[in-house]
């Protein structure tokens, strides 16, 4: 504790979060929403893998035959068109397992 009592008086604060990774936000937001339907889709107990590297796999899934290649990361898609798709594609998998979208 002496340690840390040193490092507080220094000025460190602890990570409030308890040692999750945090992501920045999606920088466009299409992309955000993408992750918000993700999200839901996950609190609705529809996926089997409600993490970053879930939506990965599934954008993978998906697109990668139809698009010849998707990105490593979904932050990294830049085509609206492609974001677009899978935002679509989303909202029907929220519509089957019954997840509320707000208007």
């Amino acid at each position: 504790m002496q340690v840390v009592d040193a490092l507080k008086a220094r000025g460190f604060t602890p990570d409030k979060r308890g040692g999750k990774k945090r992501y920045p936000a999606a920088p466009r937001a299409d992309l955000r929403l993408v992750h918000v339907l993700w999200g839901l889709l996950g609190k609705a107990g529809a996926l089997d893998a409600p993490t970053r590297a879930g939506l990965n796999a599934f954008v993978r899934a998906q697109f990668e035959a139809k698009w010849g290649s998707v990105p490593i990361d979904i932050d990294a898609l830049r085509d609206a068109d492609k974001i677009n798709a899978v935002v679509r594609a989303l909202k029907s998998w929220c519509k089957r397992a019954g997840v509320e979208l707000r208007k």
